[in-house]
């Protein structure tokens, strides 16, 4: 869910887990939100992935508690989450080859408005029932060919 390319002129964001253990720092510009509604990101957060982006040397993070959870059939992705409270708050791709330059960022951890929108939605044909899809995003039944959840 890490890395498409484009980029919304923006300003700084800053956002937290709800217990306040972490924080974080993103710099300049993040991209839009896209939704993820594969069974993985429904499972780790409890309802689907909604994140924007940013480059890892543009994310700044503190806090002791948090931790990566990378899936055992799955070691090239890692979820991060505060260890303390429980918040899911980033998402990696590419961590077991190396190939990681950017970092999702869970939208529900911002703090304060952002200004950004969903503009993509991903493995819509796997959404829950309850979940009504944005009319103004474009729709993925999967996953799109530029991109892995």
């Amino acid at each position: 869910m890490a890395s498409h390319d484009e980029s919304l002129p923006g300003h700084d964001l800053a956002g937290s887990c709800v217990c306040g253990s972490i924080t974080w720092h993103a710099a300049g510009p993040a991209r839009p939100i896209i939704e993820c509604h594969c069974h993985r990101c429904q499972k780790i957060t409890g309802n689907h992935m909604a994140a924007t982006a940013v480059s890892n040397d543009r994310l700044s993070i503190d806090g002791s508690t948090l931790t990566w959870y990378s899936p055992i059939d799955d070691p090239n992705v890692a979820y991060g989450f505060c260890g303390r409270c429980g918040s899911s708050l980033f998402y990696r791709s590419g961590v077991g080859d190396g190939s990681n330059e950017i970092t999702s960022i869970c939208a529900g951890s911002i703090d304060g408005p952002s200004g950004l929108e969903v503009t993509e939605v991903w493995w819509s044909d796997h959404a829950a029932d309850h979940h009504r899809l944005p009319s103004t995003a474009v729709v993925f039944e999967t996953e799109p060919d530029h991109q892995s959840c």
